[in-house]
Parts: structure tokens; C-alpha cells; sequence
């Protein structure tokens, strides 16, 4: 396998929309790098209006594949998960340079997904995808990264958009990769196909140290403060799917972060 990278982080990334809207979102991440090794897992969840989330820097199981499903159980969290596909997988490799990689895999663009969470369960169409870098995130070519997912009945669209030294742009949907895209926050578009957002609710807003990174340990003072810095905003939309002359509404969650 060659040597091992300086750094490496591998994160999972879990969502849920149930049919009354509520919202469920869970994060499971590794990171390695020189001679430390980070755990990091947490949940939001977002139902009338009001946001709930937890974080624990503890480390748990990680996500596993079984048959055609895919499993997160988090004791300290209290939190099981299981997501059944409903569509392949999605897998690209989004940068490969000579500081490093980002693999991409979005195993589940589409699922049925339960969360049970403390005494609940929430029942819905969720995604999950898991993410592979080993570049740090201070060397990234990009300081502008958009991304969401749109999910209905009958389709399902992904969107990644970099901004800044290197500017890419990827749309995936039922029928593989898109070109000639276009990505707002409140417009995904490429020649046949538009998806209009129309936004319900602000999820998380604010600094990472504030929201994803929220009680974050002592010992992560060795890396850039002004990562902990960038801004983030993740909203809940409702979308509007026009694709040759077919309408279809759906759910949607999508985010914007800016770092310097």
C-alpha cells in the first residue's frame, strides 16, 4: 500500500427527510494526522421549527455495509441507523494531485431510512455518502464549496460546486453524470433538467467553531485557527424538479461554505 499519508480523513455523512418535514442529519469521521488520531460523531435534528444536535469526541463504531444496507450506531450518541439503497452508488475521484486525493462515494443517493434516536424513530428517504482526503484542508484549491441533494418519488439529483483557485462543478442524477452545469443556491440546472429551491428553513448557520465543531477539544489548537473560522450555511428547501417537461416535487438539503 505504499506509506501511509501524513493525513487522512474518512467521513460519513447521513440525512433523513421524513413526509412531515423533520429532519435528522448524522456525521461519523476519522482523522488521522502525523501521530494524532481524532473521532468525531454528531446528529442534528430539525422538526417545527426548532434544531436539536449533539457531538461527541469519544470514539465509536463505524459505519459498516451489510447486504444492501448500511449501518451507524452511536452509544455515546444513542442514536442506531440503518438506510436501505433505493439507487446505485455514485463514485468519483473529485482531486488526485501531488499533495494528495479526495474520493467521493456516494453509496446511497437515494434510501429508505430509519433513525431511532433516545425514545423516537424517524421513518424516510435519506442519502449517504462517505468521503476519503487526504489533503489538509488549508491546501485545498478551492475556498467556495456548494453542495446538496435533491430526493422525490422517482429521482434524485447530487450536486458538489468548488469555487476559487480551481473551479469544477458536478451534477449526478437517475441517468449518471450531467454537463454544462449551473449551481445557485436556489437554481441546479444543466440543459434538460432544472431543479428551483425554494428554501424552508436555516439549519445550521454560522462559523464552524460555532456549529459542526462546537465544543471542540483543547488539543485541536494545533491546526490553522482559521480553519475553525469559515462560515457555514446548510438550509432545508423544498424542490421543484423539471426535467423534460416532467414535474416532480421533492425535498432538498444544501449547504454553502466559505473559508479564507
Amino acid at each position: 500500500m505504499g506509506n501511509r499519508p501524513a493525513f487522512y480523513l474518512s467521513k460519513w455523512y447521513f440525512d433523513l427527510i421524513s413526509k412531515e418535514g423533520k429532519v435528522f442529519i448524522g456525521y461519523s469521521a476519522n482523522l488521522q494526522w502525523k501521530s494524532f488520531t481524532f473521532s468525531y460523531s454528531s446528529f442534528l435534528i430539525h422538526s417545527n421549527g426548532k434544531t436539536k444536535s449533539k457531538v461527541t469526541w469519544r470514539n465509536q463504531p463505524s459505519p459498516y455495509i451489510e447486504n444492501n444496507s448500511i449501518v451507524w450506531r452511536s452509544p455515546n450518541l444513542n442514536v442506531e441507523t440503518n438506510w436501505i439503497a433505493a439507487n446505485n452508488s455514485v463514485c468519483k475521484n473529485l482531486l488526485s494531485s501531488d499533495i494528495g486525493y479526495i474520493n467521493w462515494d456516494c453509496i446511497c443517493p437515494k434510501c429508505e431510512g430509519i433513525v431511532k434516536i433516545e425514545n423516537e424513530n424517524i421513518f424516510g428517504l435519506g442519502y449517504v455518502e462517505h468521503l476519503e482526503m487526504t489533503i489538509m484542508p488549508w491546501h485545498l484549491p478551492f475556498n467556495e464549496l456548494r453542495w446538496g441533494r435533491f430526493i422525490s418519488d422517482n429521482n434524485y439529483l447530487v450536486w458538489i460546486d468548488w469555487r476559487g483557485e480551481r473551479n469544477d462543478k458536478w451534477i449526478f442524477s437517475n441517468n449518471g453524470q450531467l454537463n454544462n452545469c449551473n449551481i445557485t443556491d436556489e437554481v441546479v440546472s444543466s440543459p434538460d433538467l432544472t431543479l428551483q429551491l425554494t428554501k424552508v428553513a436555516t439549519l445550521r448557520e454560522g462559523s464552524l467553531l460555532s456549529t459542526a465543531f462546537n465544543r471542540t477539544p483543547k488539543y485541536f489548537s494545533i491546526f490553522p485557527k482559521h480553519i475553525f473560522k469559515s462560515y457555514e450555511c446548510k438550509w432545508l428547501s423544498k424542490g421543484i424538479l423539471t426535467d423534460n417537461n416532467c414535474v416532480e416535487e421533492g425535498w432538498s438539503i444544501h449547504e454553502v461554505v466559505r473559508w479564507k
